[in-house]
């Protein structure tokens, strides 16, 4: 029997540093209120320099994440998977995205807004 998408994105959620040491009922009300998101490979999660309003976390697949330099490069920074934060800075910064992230396989991800 599967967990209940709830607890499934409690368990998602408790495996991530900044969210890990909340109280279960806290989690449960962020992956409540958090939108789950389906991204296809090559589909762009979040656009560089795009104004930040919600931090992403990965509960399936992985991203490549880009940043594209002033004569018009792209520096592939890496890559992200399962249990990974992103957008975090421009968050928590109140700026923008610092980089380009796209899914480099079939991506689900809980969004949460800002």
């Amino acid at each position: 029997m599967q967990p209940h998408p709830l607890e499934r994105d409690v368990e998602t959620l408790r495996n991530i540093p900044l969210f890990g040491g909340l109280p279960t009922p806290r989690l449960k009300l962020i992956a409540y209120t958090a939108e789950v998101l389906r991204f296809e490979p090559g589909e762009t999660v979040v656009q560089q320099a795009d104004h930040a309003d919600c931090v992403y976390v990965i509960a399936e697949g992985e991203v490549e994440v880009h940043l594209a330099t002033d004569d018009g490069r792209q520096v592939r920074l890496g890559t992200l998977g399962r249990h990974s934060l992103l957008g975090e800075i421009a968050v928590l910064c109140g700026g923008r995205r610092t980089a380009t992230v796209q899914a480099r396989t079939p991506v689900v991800t809980l969004k949460i807004s800002a």
